[in-house]
């Protein structure tokens, strides 16, 4: 199984690559760390979508200090506190990339999001944060069928 991991945090990253890895051995784990790259690989995504997508909901716009090109107006308007949402919105506008299971997690209380959550579709869950990653897993495996 495929999974993304488009996480900006490098300790979080490897904390839920390395507990999911444990969880699902046959896991292949791909990791995008920034709304820049992630919009950089959508037409790849669209073209060999992972089997599921795990996604920060906070995310930065770059760690590339080489390439500093300004956020566009949509990132600059819409800030970088609910990065998730706008990069699950440009998921949801793809034909080939819409229906892939997408988890979103953040280390802020979910609650805070209760009014985004309102509008996902069906194939997009929320999850809280964790250091043991077994519930993660187990969502993982609910909503691709294992």
């Amino acid at each position: 199984m495929r999974l993304l991991l488009v996480e900006d945090n490098y300790f979080h990253a490897d904390l839920i690559r390395q507990g999911l890895i444990e969880e699902l051995p046959r896991l292949e784990v791909t990791i995008i760390s920034s709304e820049q790259e992630f919009r950089m690989r959508l037409a790849e995504l669209a073209v060999s979508p992972p089997d599921v997508i795990l996604m920060d909901i906070s995310l930065t716009w770059t760690h590339d200090r080489r390439d500093r090109s300004p956020a566009p107006e949509d990132v600059r308007l819409g800030g970088f506190y609910k990065d998730g949402f706008r990069c699950q919105q440009l998921l949801e506008r793809g034909e080939k990339t819409r229906s892939i299971p997408l988890i979103l997690l953040s280390v802020i209380d979910l609650a805070e999001f209760e009014r985004e959550f309102q509008s996902l579709p069906a194939n997009v869950r929320a999850m809280q944060k964790q250091t043991d990653q077994k519930a993660l897993a187990a969502l993982i495996g609910k909503m691709v069928g294992l």
